[in-house]
C-alpha cells in the first residue's frame, strides 16, 4: 500500500488468470486480512493473523478475473516488526502441475 502512498485501509489487486484446473492461489506476505474473489465471487478469506496464505481456486472452463481485497489492521509501532508494510509486499503466485507461476500485471 506504501507504494501507492496509502497509509491505512483497503487495496484491491485485480488480475486475469486463465482457465484452469483447481489449482492452488499463494499470496507470500499478505498484510494483514485479505478476501479472495473471483469474477466477483467470494471463495476464501485469508488472515495472517493465522497464518492463512493459500487458497485452492476451483478449476476455471475460461478465463476469470481474481480480485484479492485486502484490509490493513494496523501498525506495529515497536520491536523487531516496527516496519510493518501493508497490501501484498511480496508476490502472488498460481501452483500449477507444471509449477508455479507468479501473477504479475495486478
Amino acid at each position: 500500500m506504501e507504494m501507492f502512498d496509502q497509509a491505512h485501509g483497503c487495496i484491491l489487486y485485480r488480475a486475469q488468470l486463465p482457465a484452469g484446473a483447481d489449482d492452488r492461489l499463494v499470496i507470500q506476505e499478505l498484510h494483514d486480512y485479505g478476501l479472495v474473489f473471483l469474477d466477483g465471487k467470494r471463495i476464501a478469506t485469508l488472515d495472517r493473523r493465522k497464518n492463512q496464505n493459500s487458497v485452492t481456486l476451483p478449476a476455471r472452463e475460461h478465463a476469470v478475473t481474481l480480485d484479492i481485497l485486502v484490509e490493513a489492521f494496523g501498525r506495529v509501532n515497536f520491536g523487531s516488526a516496527i516496519h510493518d508494510r501493508k497490501g501484498i509486499t511480496e508476490k502472488v503466485e498460481l501452483v500449477t502441475n507444471s509449477g508455479a507461476h507468479e501473477i504479475t500485471g495486478w
